[in-house]
């Protein structure tokens, strides 16, 4: 559910007192998770919540912003990543919450980026203890060369890997993605079926534009 038992409760968004919305809204959001899981995009509606959740936080703010941006005119290169990598310079999945994971599968958490910009929370263990450590390394070294390279030419691109303005075509959103290895991939950070879901329930809850969630 989205909502609590009393308006006062409720998320902090525009269009939040209206109760038949608040229905409608959650009768669109169940019919999605049949339709995903009968499409074998979803296995069950705890991965469902898990994957809304990451979106609506973070995937889905961030990229209709920059879309928003781009669409008021900015000409100036845009450079946008998304960090895949997991390895044991992430803080929360390796002490913060380790305790905590219900299970172990591959993934970064957000902010673990930060650690393979600046110094990681195991310094001084992975200076010492350096072959336990070549993946996490490597991607510090060329993460680190990137933000410096930005910095001074306005470029992240490296020697290997050219970085590609995610406003550098018109018709085509472009982003690097962090991992082992680096790539640029085209389209949106989610899903297609995960953006459209992001997109109708942002223009219900922000712009009281609620005509999508009138057809499930």
């Amino acid at each position: 559910m989205l909502y609590h038992s009393t308006p006062t409760e409720r998320v902090n968004v525009p269009n939040r007192w209206n109760q038949k919305m608040w229905n409608k809204l959650n009768s669109y959001i169940d019919a999605n998770i049949q339709q995903f899981k009968a499409k074998g995009l979803i296995a069950n509606q705890r991965e469902f919540t898990i994957k809304s959740s990451n979106n609506a936080n973070i995937n889905f703010p961030l990229e209709h912003s920059i879309d928003q941006i781009v669409a008021k005119g900015h000409t100036a290169p845009i450079f946008l990543y998304r960090f895949d990598f997991d390895g044991k310079f992430g803080m929360y999945k390796n002490d913060v919450i380790k305790s905590q994971l219900i299970d172990a599968r591959y993934g970064a958490v957000h902010g673990d980026d930060l650690g393979y910009i600046f110094n990681p929370y195991i310094l001084r263990e992975a200076l010492n203890r350096r072959k336990n450590y070549q993946k996490e390394w490597m991607v510090h070294d060329r993460m680190s060369e990137m933000v410096a390279r930005f910095v001074k030419f306005g470029n992240p691109s490296l020697e290997d890997f050219q970085w590609t303005a995610y406003n550098a075509e018109s018709d085509q959103k472009q982003y690097a993605v962090i991992d082992e290895s680096f790539e640029m991939k085209t389209g949106s950070l989610m899903e297609p079926h995960s953006y459209s879901f992001c997109k109708v329930v942002y223009d219900c809850l922000y712009y009281f534009n609620c005509t999508s969630i009138e057809i499930c």
